[in-house]
């Protein structure tokens, strides 16, 4: 049976009760009186050279202030040397279904690109999905991942957008000036941020940070689950994969960026 890896929106099972969108969720026993006296942990472990994440949500469910702080915690991380890596979606410009809107869009009409969060970061690598189609070989150029996994995957591709938070940063506004010279959208557009989608006229932000950064392969990757071997799709396939050629290439950090 081919289905997706998992759906991007989290799901959350206690007894009978199903919670979706839960971010996060804290268990707390014999909480110490004392917050002083104890370890520092802050900067007291080295961290690994690469992190990949297979998740995301949309960007609109989140406060601006609370992803802009999550956003300079990554660059935190990349400043002492740590690549980040994010899957960057599966529902091409929406969010998975129900996320936004009911097919996964913004506005009134369900017609506003939704971009992702945390691939809206500046400061991760947002990796997109690639497969070889039916015609092709491995020879061919990859095409972005999109394929019918029925139901409310029937149109599974490969996430890409433009921020609605985030403005671009200057390592991508050449290769974005290309793009648009080169492939630009034939739809309407707006060029502001923490736009208003229940009045804007345009569907993507123009000058927003776009994503995905990087891209591997997310169609037809065979894994065993219970014992029994499946075909699998997804950016949560591509995100690790892109991440485990990242750690064979990439060096030791250098000496000078320890903390």
């Amino acid at each position: 049976m081919i289905r997706p890896l998992t759906p991007f929106i989290p799901i959350l099972q206690l007894a009978d009760i199903k919670v979706s969108k839960v971010h996060l969720i804290i268990f707390i026993q014999n909480l110490p009186t004392d917050f002083v006296s104890g370890k520092l942990q802050c900067g007291a472990y080295k961290p690994t050279n690469v992190i990949s994440a297979s998740y995301g949500e949309c960007e609109q469910d989140l406060p601006y202030d609370y992803t802009a702080r999550q956003c300079n915690e990554f660059m935190k991380l990349g400043l002492q040397g740590v690549s980040i890596l994010f899957a960057s979606g599966d529902f091409g410009v929406a969010s998975a279904p129900g996320d936004g809107g009911p097919n996964g869009c913004l506005g009134p009409e369900g017609k506003i690109f939704n971009p992702q969060y945390p691939s809206n970061c500046p400061y991760v690598t947002s990796v997109g999905g690639t497969m070889l189609y039916a015609d092709q070989t491995v020879l061919d150029k990859e095409s972005v991942m999109q394929v019918n996994l029925g139901g409310s995957a029937a149109n599974f591709s490969s996430s890409g957008g433009f921020s609605n938070y985030f403005p671009q940063p200057s390592y991508q506004k050449s290769a974005v000036e290309q793009y648009f010279a080169r492939h630009s959208p034939p739809y309407p557009y707006y060029s502001e941020f923490q736009v208003d989608v229940n009045t804007t006229k345009g569907l993507y932000n123009r000058i927003g940070r776009g994503y995905p950064d990087v891209a591997s392969n997310g169609a037809y990757m065979p894994a065993y689950v219970n014992g029994e071997l499946g075909q699998w799709f997804g950016t949560s396939l591509a995100s690790p994969t892109f991440a485990s050629i990242l750690t064979l290439v990439s060096p030791p950090r250098p000496s000078w960026i320890e903390i």
